[in-house]
């Protein structure tokens, strides 16, 4: 008996250093952002994250010690090669889950979790984002884990399981009593609240935290919560929230009238991951966007403009209906309540406008087609209506040919329109048409080649529109859906991860050029520019007039499971998995978790 204690302890032993292991190859993957931390503070991460590594390997056994107590009567061989098929289904699922996670997190600055499900349902478009021979990398690394983990298993498990006798039938308690005794690990031990995320986060830095999480715990954690709308974000009484929100919102009915009509046509370019940092009038990298540094001088730069999160799905929404971003989740995931919100789209066909989107790639990613077709859009260009030797990049159709096609529809547009145009060459891979003029193969450098190539693209089309019909009566308005992490590998809660471009240009602008200063996101788009036709816009709750002459002046954004409220004085970040401010600086600002509560509130009631 105490033999068959002894070998299970041993498999349990065996799976608690495998995923220590992953932690330690998840620090060397994450190099750049790993070699920024002081060592001692990533041996206290994994020290740390024990505690889940210990409880994922507890589920592993109980499900082992449950099925095996079902089979105590089978004999010796067929139990240790029934145990080794167990075993590696087990090594399977868990290197799948920990090796794809090594590449989401560089990517997305979260660890897996239900939010790569949602893509799947076009996995086409999923997987466009990956090179082919990164996916062969990252299978190959697999393939060996599993096949280094099995050696290991077979010279140390199975050999000394196939000393032992079986088929006995006391053996079935002692496996219920393993299997029972597991539930203590799995919890995280005796403690009245079970183990969940933020028992792990102790550091200032977000990345050390994570180092600590274990991904498998915390995708099955996640599948859990999958349609729990429930959050805990009851921060603040409900009269203590209704001042906080009234204050922020508060604004003069007066405002600066930047346009010379009423009635102009509007372009709206929704730049796909354009990021602060590769814009140099907005303080980022020079020579990467020559264009949109050109035009800054030419028409109204908002320079502290923010995004509220960190994917398309939650961009567009941000920025035709003005909807803050669900830390975790895309309201796009919900078509119910999706197509309860307004639209700018919706707006624009009531005052007699014609409405259409375009996009080079595949508009049912994302629930996007559902989002954009109830969103009033009457015309719909997707990569399916170009000629199939245009779609050559693994999203869809490059960004020169889109443009091409968006400028020649235009010209045979009627006015009034409301155009938008998704660009999407400067989304992962990167792989754009063009030589490389920013040297290197990092994904950082690829990065910033293909924004450089969508701003040239912009830079054409732009340069035609000025010589056309059109350009006296239209206002083009450039924003991104959001930023990214790229090139510095930046915390996903890092204000430098979301702060993006927004300018207005055309000639139906009253001033040549000048800058806004007020903190903003994307959700005061609509306002603002409804405000400008003197259009209804009171449906539009959580977006402000940015050229009314008093407001209050702040940016907020949601990340994965957190919410950052800036202005010109303060940056408070607030992450809810530890329930803590983070940051250096650590301001314990409420405003931001005050909007996140009010917001979350709507969501929840759509």
């Amino acid at each position: 008996m105490i033999q068959r204690v002894i070998f299970l302890l041993k498999y349990y032993v065996y799976w608690v250093s495998i995923f220590i292991f992953s932690k330690i190859l998840f620090i060397a993957y994450q190099f750049q952002m790993s070699k920024d931390v002081e060592f001692n503070s990533l041996i206290s991460a994994v020290q740390k994250g024990l505690v889940m590594d210990i409880s994922i390997s507890g589920y592993i056994l109980m499900l082992t010690s449950l099925i095996l107590s079902f089979c105590v009567m089978m004999k010796g061989k067929s139990y240790s090669s029934f145990l080794r098929i167990m075993n590696m289904f087990f090594l399977i699922i868990s290197f799948f889950i920990l090796v794809g996670d090594l590449e989401l997190y560089r990517n997305w600055g979260f660890h897996v979790d239900s939010t790569p499900l949602f893509y799947l349902k076009t996995p086409k478009d999923a997987f466009a984002s990956v090179s082919i021979w990164l996916v062969l990398g990252l299978l190959l690394l697999i393939v060996v884990l599993v096949y280094v983990c099995d050696l290991i298993y077979r010279r140390t498990i199975q050999s000394s399981l196939n000393k032992l006798k079986w088929g006995r039938l006391y053996m079935f308690p002692i496996f219920l009593f393993v299997t029972a005794s597991m539930i203590i690990p799995i919890r995280g031990g005796l403690k009245l609240a079970p183990l969940n995320p933020g028992a792990l986060y102790f550091h200032e830095n977000i990345y050390v935290n994570h180092v600590a999480i274990n991904p498998v715990w915390n995708l099955m954690y996640s599948l859990k919560k999958l349609d729990d709308l429930e959050k805990d974000y009851d921060f603040l009484e409900k009269d203590k929230l209704g001042g906080i929100i009234d204050s922020l919102y508060k604004e003069s009915k007066t405002f600066k009238k930047v346009l010379k009509t009423e009635r102009p046509n509007v372009v709206l370019i929704l730049l796909e991951s354009f990021s602060a940092k590769t814009i140099e009038v907005l303080g980022g990298l020079p020579g990467i966007t020559p264009n949109i540094n050109k035009y800054s001088k030419e028409g109204i730069l908002f320079k502290n403009m923010y995004a509220c999160g960190n994917r398309s799905d939650k961009g567009i929404p941000a920025v035709l209906s003005a909807y803050p971003c669900h830390p975790g989740n895309s309201i796009l995931k919900y078509p119910a309540k999706s197509e309860k919100l307004p639209c700018l789209a919706k707006d624009f066909a009531k005052m007699g406008y014609g409405t259409s989107f375009y996009y080079g790639g595949d508009v049912n990613f994302a629930n996007i087609r559902q989002f954009v077709t109830t969103g009033g859009f009457k015309k719909i260009v997707v990569d399916e209506d170009f000629d199939p030797k245009y779609n050559k990049s693994k999203w869809g159709v490059h960004d020169h040919v889109m443009f091409e096609r968006f400028y020649n529809d235009m010209m045979k547009e009627k006015d009034p329109f409301f155009k938008m145009v998704f660009t999407l060459s400067s989304h992962e891979p990167f792989d754009v048409p063009m030589k490389k003029v920013i040297k290197g193969n990092s994904i950082g450098k690829k990065y910033l080649n293909s924004v450089y190539y969508t701003d040239k693209c912009l830079g054409v089309f732009i340069e035609k529109c000025k010589k056309s019909k059109i350009w006296d009566n239209t206002l083009f308005v450039m924003i991104a859906d959001h930023g990214v992490r790229h090139p510095d590998n930046d915390l996903v809660s890092s204000p430098k991860s979301y702060k993006i471009p927004m300018l207005w240009m055309g000639g139906v602008l009253k001033e040549d050029s000048f800058s806004v200063e007020t903190y903003a996101s994307q959700i005061d788009l609509a306002r603002t520019l409804l405000c400008q036709l003197n259009a209804d816009n009171k449906q539009y709750l959580y977006s402000r007039n940015l050229f009314a002459d008093s407001k209050e002046s702040f940016s907020f954004y949601t990340y994965n499971d957190g919410v950052t409220f800036i202005n010109d004085s303060i940056c408070s970040i607030f992450d809810n998995t530890s329930k803590k401010y983070i940051g250096k600086d650590k301001v314990r600002e409420l405003r931001g978790r005050a909007l996140l509560q009010s917001f979350y509130n709507d969501f929840k009631n759509r």
